[in-house]
């Protein structure tokens, strides 16, 4: 049986400051959304400034389903990349659009097999081989299943993998 992470029916809030969990929560996108969401390429990192923003917000701004693409029209997300919520912003994932987010396996090289010469504290959102959440604002996750991917196995990313996808706090 291969391990899965998964978060189910339960209310995970992540802050550097106290930040009520039920505040500001929106259920139409954000109007700042356009400026406070961005795609660095070269790092394959998605950057979160907004207030407060969902999966469906980053996939408008974004606009690729190569880094984000909503599979099912009942909340299935395939992401393809890591995201760095920053300070004083909040990426909610909830029941509003989300029932599962697939997090891809991120690309790996020959050079990645072995030690990684580092725990996963060290990992960044932009590793080449993670795709990790990294938190310095808030992040809300209620009610949704997570977990790692690989579109090879059609299913959750097998426990030979050294390092897994992952949601970081800092």
């Amino acid at each position: 049986m291969t391990p899965v992470f998964m978060i189910l029916a339960t209310v995970f809030t992540f802050s550097l400051y106290y930040t009520p969990v039920l505040a500001s929560i929106s259920n139409s996108p954000s109007s700042e959304s356009s400026s406070c969401i961005s795609f660095d390429s070269s790092e394959r990192v998605i950057s979160i400034t907004c207030e407060t923003s969902t999966l469906t917000d980053i996939y408008n701004q974004i606009n690729d389903t190569s880094i984000i693409n909503k599979e099912t029209s009942d909340g299935v997300w395939l992401l393809n990349a890591g995201i760095v919520i920053e300070h004083d912003a909040k990426l909610i994932i909830d029941e509003g659009d989300t029932k599962w987010l697939k997090i891809l396996a991120g690309e790996t090289s020959s050079s990645d097999s072995g030690d990684s010469g580092g725990s996963d504290d060290d990992s960044e959102a932009g590793d080449s081989s993670v795709h990790a959440i990294r938190v310095h604002g808030s992040l809300v996750i209620d009610s949704v299943k997570i977990t790692s991917w690989d579109p090879a196995l059609n299913g959750p990313t097998s426990t030979s993998a050294i390092i897994r996808e992952n949601v970081n706090y800092s």
